[in-house]
């Protein structure tokens, strides 16, 4: 039986039909290399390898290196890194492990570092790396996964910051009995296609979405204005070319809109 660490944000599956859903979405083909985080007892590692595709898992847990390698020495497409994803140097391990550059990611994040985790994969193409990710399928907290794929009217800062990178999905909910041991929370299933063209000003667009959710509950008016960020003299012509009203708030906007306003007021930013 393993020994479960609670600072690793170790819950581990118990019904394959998640594990084969979040798989499944990643739409494998054998010229993909996937990235698996923290593949635990190897539940979705398995679903992973039988694909052909080239695996590379990263696991920090010491007691549970011995038990994956035994698993799967038989797989000549499997790695298996002894790290934390968020100590690795990702690039460098995929040219060491002569990966294709066709990046699919996976894995059931611990709760605790899961946005930071999504963060590294969506702007991992910003980075001029000669990789490229092209999907990543990830569980998370279930109030995570809704944040992440909330639209307007009830959208969100991470729905529309995310956004930017890539179109978002959740797939399932995955009630906490699902798990073990058992989370006091239920889980979700996020899928990312990666953007094949991500918007040039993709910075100031960033910070605008910052500075509109500044305050979620006021105007994005009251927001860009307390910000001191632009110069608003014009701002209600701006609002009439995007069709706002004056009382529209940062939840109501949908993300093309914030695309068009961050245009529109890219000439009126007053610091960066």
């Amino acid at each position: 039986m393993h020994n479960f660490k609670k600072q690793f944000g170790q819950n581990f599956l118990k019904n394959a039909k998640f594990a084969r859903l979040m798989v499944d979405n990643l739409k494998i083909a054998p010229e993909d290399t996937i990235i698996e985080i923290g593949p635990g007892d190897g539940m979705v590692t398995k679903i992973l390898l039988d694909s052909g595709a080239k695996v590379i898992a990263l696991e920090i847990d010491n007691d549970l290196i011995p038990k994956l390698i035994g698993k799967f020495a038989g797989y000549s497409n499997f790695t298996l890194v002894h790290l934390s994803i968020l100590d690795a140097n990702i690039e460098q391990i995929l040219k060491e492990n002569n990966a294709t550059n066709s990046i699919k990611v996976v894995g059931s994040l611990p709760y605790n570092i899961s946005k930071k985790i999504i963060d590294l994969f969506i702007r991992f193409n910003t980075h001029n790396t000669e990789f490229k990710v092209k999907i990543s399928s990830f569980i998370v907290q279930e109030e995570v996964a809704k944040d992440y794929a909330a639209l307007a009217p009830k959208s969100s800062f991470l729905a529309n910051y995310s956004r930017i990178f890539a179109k978002v999905r959740k797939l399932e909910s995955i009630p906490n009995h699902m798990f073990y041991p058992q989370p006091k929370v239920n889980g979700g299933i996020l899928k990312f296609e990666i953007k094949d063209e991500i918007p040039i000003n993709f910075v100031e667009l960033h910070k605008l979405i910052r500075v509109g959710f500044s305050n979620p509950r006021k105007t994005l008016l009251n927001n860009l204005k307390s910000s001191s960020k632009y110069s608003l003299e014009n701002i209600e012509d701006l609002y009439k070319q995007i069709s706002f009203k004056a009382t529209v708030r940062p939840a109501e906007v949908e993300f093309e809109q914030w695309e068009k306003l961050s245009t529109l007021l890219q000439p009126l930013v007053l610091n960066s």
